[in-house]
């Protein structure tokens, strides 16, 4: 075999993205289905239809999907908000308007935060994660990264979507963009 041949079994570069995302979309929907407690190698591997060993070339560990999760979401919240790149005003009311009332986003996110009690690696990457974003809304609001009123903000809309998960229903009352002004941020147009 040459040097450009590659053997049967390894995927070139773009079946590796393919591979990935599917191993991704799968994981996802396990979390926001069943949440942390039913993410596995083995249930992984069978929902994105691929033998484990795949799996675990991508992900040898449950923590590296779930850290590649969480990087997923911080990348396309950042591409919603990057309004440079697409002309068009950052998406900002739909990002924080998820944090409340997307059910399935806040049954991954009450999961993690469950399962980060018991691991202090996902712990950091959670911490992380939440860091990362709360500096997108920060910058998004002009406020320096790690603002209170943010953090607070922010807190305030998670506290609304576990209320909404606990509850089984979408509250439609929730008006993110008053409720920043509550907490003093002002709103770019």
């Amino acid at each position: 075999m040459n040097a450009t041949t590659l053997p049967k079994d390894t995927p070139t570069q773009s079946d590796q993205r393919t591979i990935r995302e599917e191993i991704l979309s799968a994981a996802m929907k396990i979390l926001q289905t069943g949440g942390v407690k039913q993410l596995s190698q083995a249930r992984v591997a069978r929902e994105a239809g691929i033998r484990q060993s795949h799996l675990t070339y991508y992900f040898p560990k449950k923590v590296d999907m779930i850290a590649a999760l969480l990087q997923l979401h911080i990348d396309r919240a950042e591409a919603r908000l990057d309004a440079s790149a697409s002309g068009r005003a950052p998406d900002m009311r739909g990002a924080l308007e998820m944090l409340c009332t997307n059910r399935p986003r806040m049954r991954f996110f009450m999961g993690l935060v469950i399962e980060a009690d018991q691991n202090d690696e996902l712990r950091m990457m959670l911490d992380s994660h939440i860091a990362q974003f709360d500096s997108l809304v920060a910058d998004f609001f002009e406020r320096p990264r790690g603002d209170r009123s943010v953090r607070d903000y922010l807190s305030t809309l998670r506290g609304y979507g576990m209320v909404n998960l606990a509850s089984g229903t979408i509250s439609d009352d929730i008006d993110v963009r008053d409720l920043a002004s509550r907490f003093g941020l002002g709103w770019k147009d």
